[in-house]
């Protein structure tokens, strides 16, 4: 019966296109035969110090051992070389070699394509698409031109599909490139390079003595040779990698995952799909942040912003005077200078922050739901094996770092109080420093923050790769995730702490203007850093912005530049050496830098509702311009077969749980959410916010500053002909007693009241959002139905060919091992035993 054939191999395309037809291969590739392809490259230059002989020694033994390993060698002279100093070492690897090292390390032929067949359906249907499906002119215009269309044969989301499908895999009969470097590479690991001494072995130890400069596959060509006819000529993976997807004109376009897979390996391949999955999923929440924006802005003149009608009222409480905001040199202020930063606290502290953070707690929990069945399909259809989990401990070095990154924070804290009282002492400068002496010390401040966050992250990822090193990991996953792990709280405390002070920690501890035990010492007097009337979210939202703004990415060009050579003609390996070299740890950057947007996104969101469509603009450029960095800027890596994201999505999990409970205290503890609400039901007479700012402020009797002449003084600075201080009373924002009562200045029952609201608002949110999101995620399996069934059809028939097998006679079984040996895949295997049985 027919079948529905879904076709991913890139040469299955090519050949069948026109443009493709006179495509070769470019000779800089191969051996000098023509023949040999290039697997892995190895670089080298002299350099004659006390180590030149155990240098030479140590090359040659190596050289001579992977030759006896079955790997063709070929070396190319310094002499010419494009520098007169480099001397490369092509490797090739047979077929029969990789073939056998294939099957050690349990690695797969890549799959050609994925054989449908549906039970249900009286007879089924052969589809061979060419460059992609065309559906109709819109859905078309976000696919590729000319890359073939890729399986989707399984689905991510909510609603299942069709489960009386069987699939099959059709595997070829050859490695891809990226596999064939792979597995020289892991042939070079083992081998040694002092007979004598068995434990001295591998590559990696070789370039850490400097016996070689680098070792890397190469390119399939160039991604442009500047030349129409070349680009026809030699059309390779790179140049449609180039022209589909790493130019910022593609920014619309779906990646052509299985491409990018074939082409740098597994790994990359998972980062650029978990990285197109987020950034899809950004938009829902940005058009919502964007909503709540805009609700924002529309209503901040209506009666639901009546704080700030208030506190714009000079006939009313605008008029109030408040207390200085130092010690000495501030000096006595009226309320209607916090217009301006009470509405733009509105902007983003409305009615609507409430909605959009449990919307975002759900959004996060789904997110990561949806991903894990994304993942699981890829784990399917690329083949990737199950690996160890490892469990990685904090070494007490590690753990004395830290201080270094809160001794930072609090810097910034005091920078902020001596530069506003600099402003205030200098008022005779300008009125306008003085005026606005809080805004421009918050955003210094900020600046200022943002600048030590980039510096601090050079130290502490030195920091933290010495400490890995001398751990000693076992293997190299292990190596990824002790040092991410390090760096991960690092990041965190280094870009968090400062909004963690501000949402949760400032103002908490100010008691009242007059208070002398806060001015005992430096550590007490930072009780006096209190938050503007209009509240502490427009700090909050100043220091998410500007983190918002020192993420941007923006695109690095290489140090090294492949037309710089003088020669007329470079071969492959001579331009690939040029390019930037590929650490072990190259993906690092990338994710750390957007597992700190996701923590933007998700951990502040309260206070910041553009977060999401700001990351969706950045993550849509930052796609291609990584894709850009790898194709042209970067050496080809050596594949790494790898299972999952690895530690990151234990880190996206923790992130998401910990976002529930940042939201519900900035909600509860940076927002006026709560106050409004205990004031609206408690203690307005008629069920509105009218009288609500009045509410908070608190006053303070002048007289108790004390004496102008006593060294003890701190208050404002007055006149020197004046001995009194020209207001009677100032006001201030708490909850407390009025001057000349029995228990003046101490905290009141509305406080209680308030707190007590908030402890409760955050309990509920809490408990309510953990509920709903454990209850989404049980709803969500882990793998789509459909895959499961797949998965457990696939291993009945494997355990039914594998039984059948054991029973045959002798001569049939050594048959059946010698085909089964050559990768077959399961259809033809199932042929084999009807053909067995029959006879």
């Amino acid at each position: 019966s027919e079948q529905t054939l879904v076709f991913t191999n890139l040469l299955s395309f090519l050949i069948q296109n026109e443009s493709y037809k006179k495509a070769q291969e470019d000779p800089s590739l191969f051996f000098t035969d023509g023949k040999r392809r290039i697997d892995l490259v190895l670089a080298f230059h002299d350099i004659y110090d006390e180590h030149h002989e155990k240098r030479e020694f140590y090359r040659d033994t190596f050289i001579k051992n992977i030759m006896n390993a079955g790997l063709h060698v070929e070396l190319e002279n310094k002499l010419v070389a494009f520098d007169n100093k480099t001397s490369f070492l092509k490797i090739h690897g047979p077929e029969d070699v990789l073939d056998r090292n294939g099957k050690i390390l349990n690695l797969k032929p890549p799959i050609k394509s994925f054989i449908v067949t549906h039970y249900a359906k009286d007879r089924a249907f052969k589809a061979m698409p060419d460059k992609c499906f065309k559906t109709n002119e819109f859905s078309n215009w976000f696919k590729c031109d000319s890359i073939p269309t890729e399986p989707n044969i399984f689905h991510p989301g909510f609603f299942p599909d069709i489960l009386d499908k069987y699939v099959l895999k059709e595997r070829s009969n050859r490695w891809s490139q990226i596999q064939r470097t792979q597995l020289v590479w892991q042939i070079l690991n083992r081998m040694s390079f002092d007979d004598s001494a068995r434990d001295r072995a591998g590559i990696q130890r070789l370039i850490g003595k400097n016996v070689f400069s680098a070792a890397y596959g190469l390119h399939d060509g160039d991604y442009d040779y500047k030349n129409k006819r070349n680009n026809i000529l030699f059309m390779n993976e790179r140049m449609i990698l180039y022209d589909q997807w790493a130019t910022l004109k593609n920014w619309y376009k779906k990646q052509p995952l299985w491409l990018i897979k074939k082409y740098f390996g597994v790994k990359i391949g998972l980062y650029f799909a978990w990285l197109g999955f987020y950034t899809k999923a950004l938009i829902v929440p940005a058009i919502v942040g964007l909503v709540c924006f805009a609700f924002g802005i529309l209503t901040i003149d209506t009666k639901l912003n009546q704080a700030s009608e208030d506190i714009c009222n000079e006939d009313t409480i605008g008029n109030s005077v408040m207390c200085p905001q130092c010690d000495n040199h501030c000096p006595y202020w009226n309320l209607k200078n916090s217009c301006f930063l009470s509405k733009v606290t509105y902007v983003f502290d409305n009615n609507a922050t409430v909605f959009f953070s449990i919307f975002m707690s759900f959004w996060a929990t789904t997110y990561l739901e949806l991903w894990k069945r994304q993942q699981a399909i890829l784990q399917w259809e690329w083949d990737l094996k199950s690996e160890e989990e490892m469990d990685d401990t904090l070494r007490p070095e590690f753990i004395h770092r830290l201080c270094c990154v809160m001794g930072a924070v609090s810097s910034l804290i005091v920078f902020r109080v001596v530069f506003i009282r600099i402003m205030y002492q200098h008022t005779q400068y300008s009125l306008f420093f003085s005026k606005y002496a809080k805004l421009i010390a918050t955003s210094v401040a900020a600046v200022i923050n943002a600048v030590v966050i980039e510096v601090g992250s050079w130290i502490f990822q030195y920091v933290a790769r010495r400490i890995t090193d001398l751990e000693h990991p076992r293997t190299q996953s292990e190596y990824e995730n002790s040092y991410t792990f390090k760096m991960f709280l690092f990041q965190f405390i280094n870009y968090y702490s400062s909004l963690i002070y501000t949402a949760f920690f400032k103002g908490r501890f100010f008691t009242y203007p007059g208070d002398a035990a806060s001015r005992q010492n430096i550590l007490t007097r930072l009780k006096t850093d209190m938050c503007d009337p209009a509240g502490c979210l427009f700090e909050l939202i100043m220091k998410n912005w500007f983190r918002r703004l020192w993420l941007e990415k923006k695109l690095k060009t290489s140090h090294k530049d492949q037309t710089s050579c003088p020669v007329k003609f470079i071969k492959r390996w001579e331009m690939d050496y040029q390019l930037q070299e590929i650490d072990r740890l190259h993906l690092f950057d990338e994710y750390i830098e957007i597992i700190v947007q996701y923590g933007f996104v998700t951990l502040f969101v309260a206070a910041f509702p553009l977060a999401p469509l700001l990351a969706l603009i950045n993550n849509i450029f930052e796609i291609r311009l990584d894709a850009y960095k790898y194709t042209t800027q970067m050496r080809r890596p050596l594949g790494q077969h790898v299972r999952s994201i690895g530690i990151w999505y234990g880190i996206l999990k923790g992130m998401t749980y910990l976002s529930v409970v940042f939201n519900a205290f900035v909600i509860a503890l940076a927002s006026d959410f709560i106050p409004r609400m205990v004031y609206i039901f408690v203690y307005s007479p008629n069920w509105s916010l009218d009288g609500y700012v009045n509410s908070t402020l608190a006053s303070f009797d002048t007289k108790d500053w004390g004496s102008v002449e006593a060294s003890d003084y701190f208050g404002p600075p007055i006149a020197t002909n004046q001995s009194i201080q020209p207001y009677e009373t100032c006001r201030y924002r708490a909850y407390r007693s009025p001057p000349g009562s029995e228990d003046e200045y101490s905290i009141d029952k509305t406080w209680l009241h308030v707190f007590s609201a908030r402890l409760g608002f955050v309990a509920v949110f809490e408990h309510m959002i953990l509920v709903l999101t454990a209850v989404l995620a049980y709803m969500i399996p882990e793998v789509p139905n459909n895959l499961q069934t797949q998965v457990l059809r696939e291993r009945h028939q494997e355990r039914e060919i594998d039984f059948d097998l054991n029973l045959m006679p002798v001569e049939e079984e050594k048959i059946a091992q010698q085909i089964k040996s050559k990768s077959l895949t399961l259809e033809e295997l199932a042929c084999l035993k009807m053909a067995l049985r029959a006879d």
